[in-house]
């Protein structure tokens, strides 16, 4: 029996073709960024993205993404991290096994990525509920926060 083997540049590699060339605002922006505002975010808007900023929740990122939105938070590693992946994995791993709306990985760069995916077109209701179950995933952070700060800068 062979076994397959495919190195880490070759999967990152074929994750970026997957990725969409550039990244473009919401439809009905303006309407999520009321809701946004509504639930205590700063709001602002580039050209190609939303950028939502909160005392209390992670700070966002929002772009279309296939026929939905993705929400980004990102958090540079720092040395520790760097020098100790394996630990810094396992930590994202178990973390992905408690997600609700929410997945987490480390980037091609190194960095600690968080997102979630709001499938299909805006409706109040729906982003609502989905930004109140990106807060239950939240929870699992802030619970864990001082092991995962360790490896960030």
């Amino acid at each position: 029996m062979k076994k397959l083997t495919i190195s880490l540049a070759t999967l990152f590699s074929l994750a970026l073709f997957a990725l969409p060339a550039t990244a473009d605002l919401p439809e009905k922006t303006n309407r999520v960024v009321n809701v946004l505002e509504d639930y205590g975010y700063e709001v602002t808007v580039g050209e190609e993205y939303i950028e939502a900023t909160h005392e209390d929740h992670l700070d966002l990122t929002i772009e279309a993404f296939y026929d939905g939105m993705l929400f980004t938070s990102y958090f540079i590693t720092g040395d520790y991290g760097h020098t100790n992946m394996a630990a810094y994995l396992e930590l994202i791993n178990e973390l992905n096994q408690g997600a609700v709306s929410t997945r987490y990985y480390i980037d091609f760069e190194g960095d600690f990525l968080i997102e979630g995916f709001y499938p299909g077109k805006y409706k109040k209701k729906q982003l609502e509920a989905f930004l109140e179950s990106l807060y239950v995933d939240e929870e699992d952070l802030y619970d864990r926060a001082d092991e995962i700060n360790e490896y960030l800068n």
